[in-house]
This record gives C-alpha cells, structure tokens and sequence, in this order.
C-alpha cells in the first residue's frame, strides 16, 4: 500500500509538471526498483513492485493492464528466483491477500454499485467506498486463513 501510495503521488506530481504518461510510466519503474532496494527486497515489496512496474509497463508498450496477470507474472518470478518461495509463509500470505482483495473488488463494487444508492452522490460514493474496503478485508482474511491454519 506504501508503495502505491508513494508511486500515485509521484505519477501525479509528474503530471502536474507536464511530464508525459511513458516518461511519468518509466520514472515510477525506476522509482520501484529503488525503493524495493531501500526497504531490503522483502517478499511483499517485491511482489507490489513487480505487480506496479507491470502496471506502468503497459502504456509503455500501449497496452491495458490487468490485475490478475500481474499476480500471476509476480508469483512467477518469485518461483523462478526461489523455487521454496512457493512453501514460504509470507509468500503465501501476500500472494493470497492480494488476490482475494483484486477479485473481491472487482466483483462486489459492481455488485455493491447497483444496491447503494442515495439521493446524495458524495454520501453513495462514500458508502460504496466504505462498504467496498470492508468487503475486501473480508475477502483477504478469508483467503489468507488457510496458509494461517497451515503455518500455526
């Protein structure tokens, strides 16, 4: 999420400057790479700048970015680094929270979207952006309480 965070600001202090999106794309990959550098490689770093540099790849080379393809890169090269990665708590954990929460998401907030609606927009979007964060922390214990169930 730091790294989101971070990486958002930095996208749009460039596009307030006029940087165009393939440099402001290629800044943010350079940024991801130091920053995962800064913080010791850990695995969920790791994982959130691959996913993020594959994010800002695709209007590099013009193409639409995909969430569940960027888990599915990532977790492949954790594998192809470190083959025992794959029986690796936090690994695991961070794999299985961020798929649950990118799935979760994508399904619910359609849902969601059609049952919430007030006569107040800004109080609809809050609700919905409220009610769609729960549903995701849901969704991430859920998904992670296996590997917890196995590893303690």
């Amino acid at each position: 999420m730091h790294l989101c965070i971070i990486s958002g600001a930095l996208t749009l202090l460039l596009s307030v400057l006029g940087v165009g999106k393939k440099t402001s794309s290629i800044a943010t990959i350079v940024f991801c790479g130091i920053y995962a550098a800064v913080v010791g490689f850990m695995p969920s770093i790791v994982r959130a700048s691959i996913m993020l540099c594959i994010d800002k790849f695709a209007p590099i080379v013009n193409r639409k970015s995909d969430s569940l393809n960027s888990i599915g890169f990532s977790a492949f090269v954790f594998v192809l680094i470190n083959p025992y990665c794959a029986v690796d708590c936090s690994f695991l954990l961070s794999m299985s929270a961020t798929l649950a929460m990118v799935t979760a998401y994508k399904y619910f907030y359609k849902y969601a979207q059609k049952r919430i609606t007030f006569k107040n927009k800004l109080f609809s979007k809050i609700t919905l952006f409220t009610v769609t964060s729960l549903f995701q922390t849901v969704a991430a214990v859920a998904f992670t309480l296996p590997v917890l169930v196995v590893y303690i």
